[in-house]
């Protein structure tokens, strides 16, 4: 099973599984400001399609953010089919 990895630089960061680039899946973020942050995009490689890995980076994203007491903002329609797993604490 792949890692979930994240590495950020303070304005823009990802969370992403696989060593090299591109990345195998990865969910890109950018800071809109010091508590908000809004997912780019999400992308992942045909060999892992159908196996949940979308969710797993989302699940990270999550779980990081409280760390951070930020909030949340998709700016793409495929995380939309996700806000349902938000707090709502969480969201914008």
């Amino acid at each position: 099973m792949l890692e979930i990895k994240h590495e950020h630089d303070g304005k823009n960061g990802e969370f992403y599984m696989g060593d090299n680039h591109p990345h195998l899946a990865e969910m890109v973020y950018t800071w809109a400001s010091e508590s908000v942050f809004i997912i780019e995009h999400t992308n992942v490689d045909d060999s892992l399609r159908g196996q949940g890995i979308g969710n797993q980076l989302l699940d990270g994203t999550v779980a990081w953010t409280p760390e951070k007491r930020s909030k949340l903002f998709h700016s793409a329609l495929l995380q939309s089919q996700f806000l349902l797993k938000i707090p709502l604490f969480m969201m914008c």
